[in-house]
């Protein structure tokens, strides 16, 4: 989350730093390319921390699967 905040932060003042060089067009277009880049930024955010949670179910699954199939082979040698 800081991550965020620190980029956002960087692109803000990337921004002022431009409105006494340029003109209103340039302004206009700069702010809507930063808010297209935080959109997917956000995307890019939510889709890692969905894998996340992905890559902990399938953890746990071969964790499981694992657990049976020692079960499995300890049944065999009785």
């Amino acid at each position: 989350m800081n991550c965020i905040k620190l980029i956002q932060g960087i692109l803000l003042i990337g921004c002022f730093s431009l409105v006494g060089c340029s003109n209103k067009n340039k302004i206009n277009q700069i702010s809507s390319e930063v808010k297209t880049l935080d959109k997917k930024f956000n995307k890019i955010s939510s889709d890692v921390n969905t894998m996340h949670s992905d890559i902990q179910n399938a953890k746990n699954n071969a964790v499981r699967a694992n657990q049976r199939l020692d079960n499995q082979v300890n049944d065999y040698r009785k």
